[in-house]
Formats: C-alpha cells, structure tokens, sequence
C-alpha cells in the first residue's frame, strides 16, 4: 500500500476516534452541573437549647445546671453543624460579656432606701445584659452553608451490563446477567 494512503487512513481513524470520544463526553455530562450552596440558620436550636437550660435550671432550682446548660448548650450545637471555631467562640463570649457587664454595672450606684446594697442592683442588671448579649449574640451567628449536589439524570443511556454470574442448579449451571436495558 502507498505510504500517503497509510496517512490517510491513519489519520481518518485518528479523526474518528476523538470525534467518537467528543461525543461520548458530551452525551456523558463531562460539563459538571452546577451546584447550590444552600444558606440555613440554626440559631433557633441555640435558642431552644438556651430556654431549656434556664427553665430546668429554674425548675429544680439549680445554678449549677442552668450555667452547664448555658455553656454546653451551645458548644454541643455549633460543633453538631461543623461550626468549631464558634464552638471555641461561645463559651468564651458566654463568660465574658456576662463579666464586662457587671464591671460596668457595679460603676453604677444604686442605693436602697438604707443606704446599704449600693452596688447589688447596677452589677444583677448590668450581668443580666451581658448574658442577654451574649445569647442573642450566639443566635444570630448560627448560620450554616451546605452544597446541594446536582440532580443526577437516571434515565436509561442504552445497554450496559453491570452484573454476570453462573448459578448451579440441579442439572448443570445457568448464567445469570443484569444490567440496564
């Protein structure tokens, strides 16, 4: 055969091999679908979580399971949503907005009719603010991202054999195939 035809056919067979590939990646979905990412707040089971521990707290009248609900609370759910920075974060803010409030509060005087107890009032309402900051604070940081995969084409492509096997039986063995047809 003459050399220049050799070319030729190679090169047809070239062509048509990738052209053959260019389809198979087109028909295959080789572009990938775009994918969401879903904004969610799960501030609301902060909020939840919080509620709960000062009414447990309140209702068998224990300080000590009202703070474990006030701190653990929070550090359960940020570390449930994959959040472990705020997971760090929300103790830490839960401790010392609390604490920056009542230093502030105690540089108020409010003195009772005695003259006495001048500085219990600004410091019980100056840590009740730090400690409402700091929920409310918590809250509202709860936000989460999740992606949302692309939905996935299933209908058919043709034939593809995805199972063969041979099953013995009484009288010999029976080939048994699966796939989509």
């Amino acid at each position: 055969m003459h050399p220049a035809r050799l070319v030729a056919i190679a090169s047809l067979a070239l062509l048509l091999i990738l052209a053959d590939g260019r389809q198979a990646q087109a028909s295959d979905g080789a572009a990938p679908a775009p994918t969401t990412e879903l904004t969610s707040w799960y501030g609301y089971q902060i909020l939840l979580a919080d509620a709960g521990a000062i009414g447990l707290g309140l209702l068998a009248e224990s300080p000590h399971l009202l703070i474990a609900g006030y701190l653990a609370g929070p550090i359960i759910l940020h570390g449930v949503h994959h959040r472990p920075g705020l997971a760090m974060l929300s103790p830490m803010m839960r401790i010392f907005l609390p604490l920056i409030g009542v230093v502030i509060g105690t540089q108020h005087k409010t003195c009772n009719a005695n003259g006495d107890e001048c500085l219990f009032g600004g410091t019980f309402v100056g840590g009740g603010i730090g400690v409402a900051a700091a929920m409310i604070l918590d809250w509202s940081l709860g936000w989460e991202k999740s992606v949302v995969p692309p939905a996935v084409d299933r209908r058919p492509t043709g034939f593809a054999l995805t199972t063969a096997g041979l099953a013995p039986h009484n009288g010999g063995l029976n080939l048994v195939i699966g796939g989509r047809f």
